[in-house]
């Protein structure tokens, strides 16, 4: 069953954002995730960073979808909660850094 909308509940935080060099910047981002079933669950975040930016550090483990996208998988309790955080580092908007 997917459960009530009020069931699961996501509150997504950027914690900070600063410029890097002329054109790059850097971010860290806090995703809080309540969990209000009777029953531990498995989410999967998907997050939309900029193309060529690179994950700098990261909570748990994730994976590029692709370009634009990556997934990270948290498990939350019955009734608890859960915190992802990343940061990623773009050093010039729209070049793949290599």
């Amino acid at each position: 069953s997917l459960g009530k909308v009020f069931d699961m509940v996501a509150e997504r935080t950027v914690l900070s954002r600063q410029q890097v060099g002329r054109y790059g910047h850097s971010a860290t981002i806090k995703i809080e995730l309540r969990n209000h079933k009777e029953e531990a669950v498995r989410v999967k975040v998907h997050e939309h960073i900029p193309a060529g930016a690179d994950i700098t550090d990261c909570s748990t483990t994730f994976v590029r979808l692709s370009a634009t996208l990556v997934e990270m998988e948290l498990a939350i309790p019955a009734d608890g909660e859960a915190t992802l955080e990343y940061s990623y580092k773009l050093k010039r908007h729209g070049v793949i850094n290599r």
